[in-house]
C-alpha cells in the first residue's frame, strides 16, 4: 500500500508492510477494488479492507523481509 508520500507504508523500523490481495471486484463506473490483508495487526486494523488500485504499489522481492501470512 502506498503512503501519503508515495512510498510503501512501513512500520516503525522503516520496513515496508506487505498487504496481500484476498479478493477483487470490478464495479461499473467505479473501477476495480481490491480487498487487502496484512499480518501486521495495527496496519490491518487501520488499512485492511477494500481499496482502489490507485493506493497500491508493489514491493520488490528484494525488499521483502518475511513471507506471506494470512
Amino acid at each position: 500500500m502506498r503512503s501519503g508520500s508515495g512510498r510503501h507504508l512501513s512500520d516503525e523500523h522503516g520496513t515496508a508492510i506487505a498487504f496481500h490481495i484476498t479478493d477483487a471486484e470490478s464495479l461499473p463506473g467505479r473501477g476495480t477494488w481490491y480487498q487487502l490483508h496484512t499480518s501486521h495487526p495495527a496496519a490491518q486494523e487501520i488499512f485492511g479492507g477494500w481499496h482502489t488500485g490507485l493506493s497500491l504499489t508493489r514491493i520488490p522481492a528484494s525488499e521483502l523481509t518475511q513471507g506471506p501470512h494470512r
